[in-house]
C-alpha cells in the first residue's frame, strides 16, 4: 500500500489535519470507527457511538490493571 493510500485511511480532525495514533489499539479503533460516520445516515450514528464508548469503557477499566514484565 502506498503512503498516500496509508495517510488516506487515517482519522483526521476537522481542519484536515491527520491525528497521531494514540498507541492504544482500542482508542485508535475507536477514531477510526468515527471516520465512518461522514455519509451515514444519522440514524445510524447511535450504534457507532455506543461501540466507541462501550469500548472506551472498558479501555478505562483496564487501564489501572498490572502490565506485564
Amino acid at each position: 500500500m502506498s503512503q498516500h493510500a496509508e495517510r488516506a485511511q487515517e482519522p483526521t480532525t476537522e481542519e484536515g489535519g491527520v491525528l497521531e495514533p494514540t498507541g492504544l489499539e482500542a482508542v485508535d479503533g475507536v477514531l477510526r470507527s468515527m471516520e465512518t460516520l461522514e455519509g451515514r445516515p444519522v440514524d445510524e450514528h447511535v450504534t457507532v457511538f455506543e461501540s466507541a464508548h462501550e469500548t472506551l469503557r472498558a479501555a478505562l477499566a483496564n487501564a489501572g490493571g498490572p502490565t506485564a514484565g
